[in-house]
């Protein structure tokens, strides 16, 4: 594996490489509530050009809803269909892979339970919506994602409803524990069990859900992404193209260290070409444009 600086030397072959652009948002499209500079105008170009674009994120905090607000405020081209995040795959895992009617427990924010209620009206009920102390015997599912409303009492609620044969778990992203505030997590052996399944990246079911529904061709496809243990692996996991950019968490030394001392599971996540940010390709797609 090697990675290659995306240059005005080979953005020819990159662009010929893909027509689908499944692109990560935070690091790559903005930082927090302001957009990176030049990211939409890429996008955009990128868009124009015709290729084909989603977006596709871990943070399960929001609903696609929410989302788009936020893309189409942004300036960045999006439609509902084209957002991809953990708790909208979490949903239709549910529904449609497990084929479950019944009401799930959260341990999240309202952006899972607003896919939940999409999903053809999956019951999604979190902690206070709970006014007794009983356990539900209507409850076999339990979703966890990241919750800015924490409390010990869901979480006690969450395990206990683990504890039940057949209960479904159901995680967001790659923590596999449950969230217990400020990013910590409890460890799986107090669950006394792993997820059943993880929808966020690096995990393939992300990039399933969102292939079944649009027909994408892997060999025809590209992430862009900040981080290499995510964005990438998934890309390396699907066996898609790949372009880093160094607006976010990951780093150059990292990739090195990588190439160097990484397994061959680890090398997954090493992508293809590199750019310091998307307003650099944009400006490369931009002096290709007028030489052709």
């Amino acid at each position: 594996m090697y990675c290659k600086e995306l240059t005005s030397e080979n953005i020819q072959e990159f662009l010929a490489l893909f027509d689908t652009v499944l692109t990560d948002c935070d690091g790559v499209l903005w930082h927090g509530s302001s957009a990176l500079p030049g990211s939409p105008e890429t996008i955009q170009k990128l868009h124009t050009m015709g290729k084909r674009i989603f977006y596709i994120t871990n943070n399960s905090t929001k609903s696609r809803d929410d989302y788009l607000i936020k893309f189409t405020n942004m300036g960045f081209p999006a439609t509902k269909d084209s957002v991809v995040g953990s708790g909208y795959v979490a949903a239709q895992y549910v529904k449609y892979q497990l084929e479950y009617n019944g009401k799930v427990f959260v341990v999240g924010s309202k952006g899972i339970e607003k896919e939940l209620a999409e999903a053809d009206n999956l019951d999604g009920l979190s902690f206070d919506d709970m006014s007794k102390l009983e356990l539900d015997p209507d409850i076999n599912c339990v979703i966890v994602g990241l919750d800015t409303q924490f409390s010990y009492l869901k979480l006690a609620r969450a395990i206990s409803y683990l504890a039940k044969d057949g209960c479904h778990f159901v995680a967001t992203n790659t923590d596999t524990g449950l969230p217990i505030g400020s990013g910590k997590v409890l460890p799986e052996a107090a669950a006394q069990r792993k997820a059943d399944v993880i929808c966020g990246k690096p995990y393939p079911l992300i990039y399933e859900t969102l292939s079944q529904q649009h027909r994408i061709n892997p060999d025809r496809s590209l992430v862009i992404g900040d981080r290499l243990d995510t964005d990438i692996q998934l890309a390396g996991r699907c066996h898609l193209h790949s372009l880093l950019v160094l607006t976010g968490f990951s780093t150059l030394p990292d990739v090195d260290h990588l190439m160097e001392h990484g397994s061959e599971e680890d090398k997954l996540q090493i992508p293809e070409y590199y750019i310091k940010s998307l307003e650099d390709l944009g400006k490369l797609i931009t002096e290709f444009q007028a030489s052709n």
